[in-house]
């Protein structure tokens, strides 16, 4: 189950790490580590255990309010950054400015305001450097006011007056960029701002440079704002309209560079649709988004984006048709089957049955009435869940749909295996129902749907007292 294929993987990457350990120590680097989604956690923290025996070395950044389940083993070490000193301080403004000959005052002025943050103290510098109170001649440093206001209170402003002093263009670029995200690429910011290539978006950035907003990340050619505050700034300095303007755009260029290939940017594409007024394609790729984390279990993120588009959905009627909604529904039934949430599945899904008989398709309908029906089964609710799964299989054999029976004949077997007192007689329902679930399963070839009714069959020999054949049983399911 799902359970059990997103422990075979994360046991690929464990053993995949262990090899690369038995080569050389090994160094594994993390950076802002409390983005991480909960699959990844997991497998972090099985390196962490790991780490004890094998020539292992994590390293991770993090907010302070970011706290790891391995964060109080007795094998973790934790540092904290504090504030720069005034001699760390003045180190700094001497690097940025290239001379360790630096006015008195301007030491005073950037130590005192920037309070021991270095990223306030570069940005202070960079903006006395464009307002001409601070000067570079060679190897020589001047400072002197010029009689303009104060500096600005926070260091939100102090990027954002640095901001508002650029041409309309390079605005623009950075008005874009900071809605990409922290890091972009020029291929995409072309396709965002319709700038025709020929090298246009290049030379705007390499205008940029020069501000100190942004650099260049040499590792793979990305570009990416100087600090998260920066784009922070620039983005939240835009009015919600704009925003969702330049959502829209990037969406949209994403989804023509992509094409058909979209992948893993369906995550992405789904976050910037989701800040415009076109529900219907946030709708779309939050639930591509969520297939893609159900195919490798990540089960947490799967569940949150089919729970926003069912959110969606019902904030932006027509947004979606009625088949798509079923199978959003269906989809997040499988979900919180793998969780064993069967009474949040029968209290999430159960409602939707009538707009589900309403489309007239037989292989939903019946698909829709199995997943409620065996939920009631774990519920302790089999008088609810029978009729559900026997009209599920009546209608697969009406429709000749090889799936609906296999998957309705599965969830009547557990029921008998549950909560029927064994029997021989039970026992030849059981094989019966066996047979043709498994059929069903070899014809459209899903390995799960056949182990299930030979694990049901399994138990339920085990139960009449019959243990050489339930190992005979069990044994199949191994082979498979």
């Amino acid at each position: 189950d799902a359970a059990v294929a997103g422990a075979r993987i994360r046991d690929a990457l464990y053993e995949l790490m262990r090899a690369r350990c038995r080569v050389s120590p090994t160094v594994l680097l993390v950076d802002d580590l409390h983005w991480i989604d909960s699959a990844s956690e997991d497998l972090l923290e099985e390196f962490s255990k790991a780490s004890q025996d094998l020539p292992l070395l994590i390293l991770s950044t993090q907010r302070p309010e970011y706290k790891s389940p391995w964060g109080d083993e007795a094998f973790a070490s934790e540092i904290r950054l504090g504030s720069l000193s005034a001699r760390g301080t003045a180190d700094l403004i001497s690097a940025r400015l290239g001379t360790t000959d630096l006015p008195q005052e301007l030491t005073r002025l950037v130590t005192e305001k920037a309070e021991g943050n270095p990223l306030y103290a570069e940005e202070i510098t960079a903006y006395l450097l464009s307002r001409g109170d601070l000067r570079r001649d060679g190897g020589v440093v001047t400072y002197q006011s010029s009689g303009e206001t104060g500096l600005p209170v926070t260091l939100e402003n102090l990027v954002l007056d640095r901001f508002d002093r650029l041409d309309d263009r390079p605005r623009e670029f950075l008005e874009a960029a900071s809605v990409v995200g922290r890091r972009f690429e020029l291929d995409l910011m072309d396709r965002i701002l319709g700038l025709g290539g020929g090298g246009a978006a290049q030379d705007i950035v390499d205008d940029l440079k020069g501000s100190e907003l942004v650099f260049a990340d040499e590792r793979d050619g990305y570009y990416q704002f100087k600090h998260a505050v920066v784009r922070a700034a620039v983005y939240d300095s835009l009015l919600k309209p704009r925003q969702a303007e330049l959502h829209e755009r990037v969406a949209d260029a994403i989804v023509e560079a992509r094409g058909e290939s979209i992948g893993e940017a369906a995550d992405t594409v789904a976050d910037h649709y989701g800040h415009t007024p076109r529900a219907e394609k946030a709708v779309r790729y939050m639930a591509l988004a969520g297939e893609q984390s159900l195919a490798v279990y990540s089960l947490e993120e799967a569940e949150l984006r089919f729970r926003q588009v069912l959110e969606l959905i019902e904030k932006v009627p027509g947004c979606a048709d009625d088949a798509f909604h079923a199978d959003v529904l269906l989809k997040l039934a499988r979900i919180l089957y793998y969780k064993a949430q069967f009474f949040e599945l029968v209290r999430t899904i159960e409602p939707h049955l009538p707009m589900v008989e309403a489309l007239g398709d037989p292989k939903r309908l019946s698909r829709f009435l199995f997943e409620v029906g065996y939920a009631h089964c774990f519920s302790a609710n089999q008088g609810l869940g029978t009729p559900l799964l026997e009209r599920a299989l009546a209608i697969g054999e009406e429709a000749g749909d090889e799936e609906s029976i296999g998957y309705a004949c599965m969830g009547l077997m557990w029921l008998l295996a549950v909560w029927t007192e064994p029997s021989e007689e039970s026992l030849r329902d059981m094989e019966r129902l066996s047979e043709r679930a498994i059929t069903a399963a070899r014809s459209i070839g899903d390995v799960w749907l056949e182990t299930k009714p030979l694990f049901a069959l399994a138990y339920h020999l085990n139960a009449l007292g019959r243990p050489g054949p339930a190992k005979r049983v069990s044994l199949k399911m191994l082979d498979l």
